[in-house]
């Protein structure tokens, strides 16, 4: 007796699609992008504000100024 034996093996080929990877490198770059730029707009947010703070206007400056367009009775506030 003969006996006709049917091989069933079942093989998964595993395929890594490039454009998957393409898209999460994007996708990283994208957030450190992102993150860059927001520490630019902090750094020249920080920036102008110590500037603010290291020179300050001098009431001295203003006086100068007042009484070289105004009349002295005028610039009497400060």
């Amino acid at each position: 007796m003969k006996t006709l034996i049917k091989a069933q093996s079942s093989s998964n080929i595993v395929c890594f699609d490039r454009s998957i990877l393409k898209v999460q490198e994007k996708q990283a770059n994208s957030k450190i992008g992102s993150n860059l730029k927001f520490y630019q707009k902090l750094f020249v947010i920080l920036l102008t504000c110590c500037t603010f703070l290291i020179f300050p206007e001098s009431p001295k400056d203003s006086d100068i100024l007042c009484k070289k367009y105004y009349s002295e009775e005028a610039c009497m506030v400060w």
